[in-house]
């Protein structure tokens, strides 16, 4: 068992300079009043770290050091299992340090280190001046926390507060994720939409892409396929007609030489009278037939393929129709023009008289038929030159061709193509560097675009956090349920006070300041609304809120002028619906706004509630308030200004895609070009072949010029010939003319009469010849405009009337031609049966002649068959160069558009299901306009975020269970072990008043059900009572024994290795105080009891008294023991010691004196009297002496204690 062994006091308030022992046992500590042997008790509580100066009796640090010194020291030497030392030290400046066992140590660390061994002090084994009396009169509760201290309910009380400490902080971290999760919740939600949206878009932009890109490349693979079969197609069309013009000229060349042996012939026949004449007419007649025949065929088989052409067309025609209305009636007003300029040259041909000479053309003819032999030499002559400028016409003609050809592909062999192609190509890549410079565009946009899209997203999330920062329900989740209801229909409800009102920008930071948490507060219409509201938040354990019935909210009536110097009253300031004006009124009406504090003082601190336009609020308390804030209010404008920031983001983003799409379809225009060069670089090589085709060409061409200039050359000198034979014939002609000059002479001067008089109709005829040709060409140039302006169905509609009108053209051409060749067969029968009566001498040329017409016709045949193959093969060149350019167009702009999908994978899909995928697709992408393509990547990341905080809010709810369990376990641990100290002590004190007194005495609890809540009272019942009595009705020494017994009872419940009484016998009689001493010596025997008393029975029950007296130097102690052997005091100052040996006292300087009963033994009569007086002299009460302990009840004397020397006497036996 621990005891407190030794104290020794340095400056200690009254000590100076001691030192005490004390034994284990009952010690009690006597000495006068004023003495300082409460001291003493005040000097192990400091020991023991009490930081309370009123527990100390002290008001300030000063009262614990002693006068004569500048720092107050107690070391106390603990002995029992093993020696403890501990040391406390003061100074003025209230600065203290603590050392254990020589080893500097903190204050906590001291108590945890004593008190597993229980060296401890406190209510329970601690009694303190009027603590028993003050342990009497304390009400109920506060006794019962006394057995609350002995039960370590405390232990429990710092778990629970811990705990409760630990909810406050979970439930803190709780709010501020709810207040994350609601700020976020929102931001959320619609960051989600534009995810959606924003993977939508891609998903139909790329199904678009794809689709498109294989759409495209369909019909760019099948266009590019046709193209290079019309180039194909063409290529072999100029081949076929550059073949076609080389035969007809060479079958013109042999015509050309039939001819001239025809010629020859005839010219030999023409030599021959009437019968050259004769063989002439009948070979042109029969020429004619054959060449009549020839085109008969020819038309024929153009007729049939003009029906079979017709055929095809008819198919578009009626698609046609409506495109060429017009053009065909200005065609028509056109023709009829024309018709109208034949009519006049009709009229015109027949003023100037050439139908009386046509008329007359059979007279001449009859004229002539005298000179037969001058004229038929001069029509051979003159048909040999008609041939020859005919012949000389076609050589121009092929020769024109060929230098035409020539000029077109160069001299140089095709210089001007690569020219072409070169500037072509020069144009690609100029266009080629514009794109890249437009894609360089579109990567920085495309860059740009996403950090826009982030801004906005950042902007979005800070006005959603805003809104929950304006939001009350963010700060107090219970809003959250009444917003609830509120949405759900519930009548009644307004809102949080914060949501009903506005205020303007410079007054908001007053408002929140004075509305405070009342602007959390909940504005409904009534109390019942209120209760409805309450009982629902505790249904679903929602939390707490306050609520404002506007039915029966208390104001507080007071109108107060607004004193000079005020802005007025802050409700004046505030923006709310009259309807709501009493919740208003209650929170914002008592208050006045002022300027600054400045203001305030001047209108006097304390008169008012006041708040500044800075948030400083000034209470009527003089209390104030301030610093930074932000509110619902303040966090309004914030939100308006980071709205606008959202908007001004947004119109940045806009325009950003609006020149993005400008940048694109500049592209689509720069790849359209780029495209049109490319294929126009395509045709040319497609036309004309590589250069050294072109080289070849040239120098044929060179080779054929040379030919048609032979050839021409030829026919001049043939025709110098013919000239010459011309002339000799007109020369004969001429002198048979003479002959007849006077028959012919009448005809001659009429014929001359009529050529003057019609010179003028002549002049006519020639005007109208010429309007009948501009109206002929202005008619064709119409029906050019129409090629040119229509379509290629539109083409296809003019050709189809074209071939319409050819084929009518034809039927009456092969209707005429028959009718002619009809004619001329009989013509040429008649001819050939007066041939048949001329000489048989001509028989042999006329043979000649027909063999040489037959070849003619074959010629003629041949020839008709290769022009019509010629115009054909041309009409199909010009056919195909319409298809081609209509074509060429198209695949320009599909070669443009596969240039933004080469890249693009393509999807294995019929072209109707990528139709559908495309209009599908465009109309997803119309309806979501422009989307933020960030979202998705910020939905993630921000998802992840709320789900970190959301699994907090869980660990957090799980933290909250696991505590509030703890709680829970606190509290019926705690339960638990009161009852259960609380059994124990009522035992012991039961136990305890048994042995005092008869009867019954016990402690009881005021409520039962609620001990830790409960009162303590002490009940007792005497063997004659007829009715219980509580403590309270007793009498003060009663009162204090029970208190005693309680201290006890306390202490046999929870014992402690020491026990320190500081006068708790004050008001207890002799009986009474020997009780307690019994009490005192019996507990003693298992603890160490240090008593400060003024009893005679505690005094003489001691073990050890130590006695405390003072001079002029501060207390000192000294002692006497009462039992034999025991070592007890060290004197102040003092050298050596006083011992007991054997009943004999060593005082200090050396006297003996030996402990005996009698007089004699008891010192000088100076020592006596004082002893008679008692401790402290005449002002103490007197000690009884030996003889009259019988008297006093007591059976052992007490030790007399004075200023003196301590005298020590025996205890009788």
């Amino acid at each position: 068992m621990y005891y407190i062994s030794r104290i020794k006091f340095r400056g200690f308030k009254s000590f100076k300079n001691a030192e005490a022992q004390f034994p284990s046992g009952f010690v009690a500590i006597a000495g006068p009043n004023g003495s300082g042997k409460s001291n003493v008790t005040d000097a192990i509580r400091f020991i023991f770290g009490e930081t309370g100066l009123k527990s100390l009796r002290a008001k300030k640090t000063a009262e614990l050091i002693n006068l004569n010194c500048s720092s107050a020291e107690v070391t106390m030497v603990i002995e029992g299992e093993r020696s403890i030392e501990i040391k406390r030290q003061i100074r003025e400046d209230g600065s203290t340090k603590y050392e254990l066992d020589g080893r500097h140590v903190t204050r906590e660390q001291a108590l945890e280190a004593l008190r597993p061994f229980g060296l401890e002090v406190g209510a329970h084994n601690i009694i303190a001046q009027g603590q028993v009396q003050n342990l009497v009169e304390r009400n109920p509760k506060d006794r019962r926390q006394i057995i609350d201290a002995v039960a370590g309910i405390a232990e429990f009380e710092d778990k629970k507060k811990d705990a409760l400490s630990e909810l406050s902080r979970v439930e803190a971290r709780i709010s501020e994720a709810r207040v994350v999760l609601a700020e976020r919740g929102a931001f959320l939600a619609e960051l989600e939409k534009e995810k959606d949206a924003a993977m939508t878009y891609q998903d139909a932009k790329k199904t678009l892409e794809q689709a498109r890109a294989t759409l495209v490349n369909a019909e760019y693979k099948k266009l590019d396929a046709y193209f290079k079969e019309l180039l194909q197609k063409k290529a072999k069309l100029s081949e076929d007609i550059a073949k076609l013009e080389g035969e007809l000229k060479e079958l013109g060349e042999k015509r050309a030489k039939i001819d001239a042996e025809r010629a020859a012939i005839a010219s030999r026949i023409g030599k021959s009278g009437e019968r050259e004449k004769l063989m002439a007419s009948i070979a042109d007649a029969r020429l004619q037939v054959g060449q009549l025949g020839a085109r008969i065929e020819e038309k024929e088989q153009e007729r049939s393929r003009l029906l079979s052409r017709s055929k095809e067309m008819k198919e578009s025609q009626a698609r046609m129709t409506a495109t060429l209305e017009q053009m065909k009636a200005d065609a028509k007003q056109l023709l009829t023009q024309m018709e109208t300029a034949k009519k006049e040259l009709d009229e015109a041909r027949k003023a100037a008289g050439m139908d009386a000479v046509e008329a007359a053309g059979p007279n001449l003819e009859q004229l002539e038929a005298a000179l037969s032999e001058a004229l038929s030499a001069k029509a051979a002559a003159e048909g040999g030159l008609t041939r020859l400028e005919q012949m000389a016409a076609q050589y121009r003609s092929e020769l024109k061709r060929a230098e035409e050809e020539m000029a077109k592909m160069g001299s140089a062999g095709g210089s001007d193509e690569d020219e072409r192609v070169e500037r072509l190509q020069n144009t690609i890549a100029s266009l080629t560097s514009e794109l890249e410079k437009l894609f360089d565009q579109e990567k920085k946009i495309n860059r740009d675009l996403p950090n826009l899209d982030q801004q906005l997203l950042s902007a979005k999330e800070k006005v959603a956090t805003l809104r929950g920062s304006v939001s009350p329900a963010a700060q107090n989740p219970a809003l959250l349920l009444v917003q609830s209801l509120k949405k759900e229909g519930m009548g009644g409800i307004w809102g949080a006070v914060s949501e009903l009102i506005n205020a303007e920008p410079e007054h908001r930071m007053a408002v929140e300041a004075a509305g405070g948490g009342r602007l959390n507060h909940i504005v409904v219409d009534s109390l019942d609304v209120a209760e409805e509201i309450i009982k629902r938040l505790k249904v679903a354990k929602a939390g707490r809120a306050t609520f404002i019935p506007l039915n029966s909210v208390v104001l507080s009536g007071r109108n107060e002028p607004v004193p000079q110097g005020a802005l007025g009253k802050l409700i004046d300031f505030v923006e709310y619906d009259p309807r709501v004006d009493n919740a208003m009124r209650y929170v914002f009406e008592e208050t006045l706004l002022v300027s600054d504090v400045a203001s305030a003082r001047k209108i006097g601190v304390g008169r008012s509630r006041m708040v500044s336009l800075g948030g400083e609020l000034l209470e009527r308390t003089g209390v104030i308030s301030g610093g930074t804030l932000r509110g619902s209010l303040m966090a309004k404008g914030m939100l308006d200004k980071a709205e606008s920031e959202v908007e001004s983001v947004k119109g940045e983003r806009d325009s950003m895609y609006a020149r993005l799409h400008e940048v694109r379809e500049e592209m689509a225009k720069r790849r359209r070009e780029r495209a049109e060069a490319e294929l126009k670089i395509q045709s040319i090589q497609a036309e004309t072949g590589g250069a050294a085709a072109r080289k070849a060409r040239v120098q044929q061409l060179k080779a054929e010029k040379e030919r048609w200039n032979e050839q021409l050359n030829g026919v001049q000198a043939e025709r110098q010939k013919l000239e010459s034979q011309l002339t000799e014939a007109a020369k004969r002609q001429q002198e048979g003319a003479a002959k007849l000059a006077a028959a012919k002479a009448a005809l001659e001067a009429e014929r001359q009469k009529k050529a003057k008089a019609s010179s003028s109709a002549q002049e006519r005829f020639r005007t109208c010849l010429e309007k009948h040709a501009a109206a002929e060409n202005a008619c064709r140039s119409r029906q050019h405009e129409v090629e040119m302006l229509q379509s290629q169905a539109g083409e296809l509609n003019a050709s189809l009337a074209d071939a319409r009108k050819e084929e009518k053209t034809l039927g009456e051409l092969l209707a005429q031609l028959g009718t002619d060749r009809d004619k001329a067969a009989e013509g040429q029968k008649t001819l050939e049966e007066q041939l048949r009566q001329v000489s048989a001498a001509v028989q042999k040329h006329y043979d000649q002649m027909q063999q040489l017409q037959i070849q003619l016709d074959e010629l003629g045949k041949e020839e008709g068959s290769r022009k019509h193959a010629l115009e054909s093969a041309t009409r199909s060149s010009h056919d195909v160069d319409v298809r081609k350019a209509g074509v060429e167009t198209k695949l320009i702009d599909l070669k443009a558009e596969w240039e933004k999908y080469k890249e693009v994978p393509l999807l294995e899909v019929s072209r109707e299901q990528a139709e559908e995928m495309v209009k599908q697709s465009e109309s997803r992408l119309s309806g979501l306009g422009n989307v933020n393509l960030k979202a998705p990547e910020m939905f993630e990341q921000k998802k992840k975020e709320i789900e970190e905080v959301q699994g907090r809010v869980q660990t957090l709810d799980s933290e909250r269970a696991a505590v509030m369990a703890l709680m829970e376990e606190i509290e019926t641990k705690k339960r638990a072990v009161f009852m259960d100290t609380f059994t124990r002590v009522n035992a012991h004190f039961k136990r305890l008043f048994g042995m005092v007194y008869a009867g019954e005495g016990t402690l009881v609890l005021d409520d039962p059900n609620s001990p830790l809540d409960s009162g303590l009272s002490i009940r007792v019942r005497g063997v004659h009572d007829k009715r219980d009595k509580y403590l309270e009705s007793m009498s003060g020494g009663e009162k204090t024994l029970l208190g005693m017994m309680f201290i006890f009872s306390l202490h046999m419940s929870k014992p402690s290795p020491f026990y320190i009484l500081d006068e708790a016998e004050a008001s207890l009689d002799k009986d009474n105080a020997r009780k307690l001493a019994d009490f005192v010596k019996q507990m003693s025997r298992n603890a160490q009891f240090i008593v400060v008393t003024h009893s005679d029975a505690i005094l003489a029950s001691a073990d050890v008294v130590l006695g405390v007296t003072k001079d002029e130097n501060g207390s000192r102690i000294v002692g006497v023991s009462l039992a034999v052997g025991s070592t007890f005091v060290k004197k102040e100052g003092a050298a050596d010691e006083t011992r007991t040996t054997g009943g004999i006292g060593v005082v200090p300087g050396g006297a003996k004196r030996e402990a005996a009963s009698g007089p004699d033994a008891s010192g000088s009569g100076a020592d006596s009297a004082a002893g008679s007086r008692g401790l402290g002299g005449p002002s103490a009460s007197a000690v009884p002496s030996p003889g009259q302990a019988s008297d006093s009840g007591l059976k052992n004397p007490a030790a007399v204690v004075s200023q003196a020397p301590i005298a020590a006497k025996k205890r009788k036996k």
